[in-house]
């Protein structure tokens, strides 16, 4: 639509998304249930992770032990064993939500977490400069 005022001409653009009716149109399903679905994935990752974050999941509290008594020059039994089992039970917290994923980014983030915990599960691996172990997910799942 174009008017003049006070000599000057103001052009005023209307866009209309899927035609010229002045319908606005809906999300493509696809993507509405992909976001949808990425929120939710997205709050039960954050529930799967806070028991071995906060060292609630009876895993991380026997690692917590095991790594309170080394520091203080104590031997604890089976202390690999006890690794394995908190990074095995972390990787199996979250491998369920690769399976619901939808988006693909979601996805392959999910699948790359669990392929790094099932990796320190298999070596014992204690990596503290990169835990925790959230990468690609947290920053998809902890963005505002």
């Amino acid at each position: 639509m174009i008017r003049i005022l006070r000599g000057a001409v103001v052009l005023t653009a209307l866009l209309v998304v899927g035609g010229c009716g002045g319908e606005t149109a809906a999300p493509e399903p696809a993507a509405s249930a992909v976001a949808d679905n990425q929120a939710a994935v997205c709050a039960r990752w954050k529930e799967a992770q806070l028991p071995f974050l906060a060292g609630t999941a009876p895993e991380a509290k026997a690692y917590t032990r095991a790594m309170a008594d080394s520091y203080q020059g104590k031997e604890t039994a089976g202390a690999l064993e006890i690794q394995k089992a908190f990074w095995t039970g972390w990787a199996d917290a979250i491998r369920p939500l690769v399976a619901e994923a939808t988006g693909p980014e979601l996805k392959k983030a999910l699948t790359a977490q669990v392929g790094e915990l099932e990796q320190r599960a298999a070596t014992g691996q204690v990596d503290f400069a990169q835990q925790p172990v959230t990468g690609s997910a947290q920053e998809l799942c902890l963005k505002p």
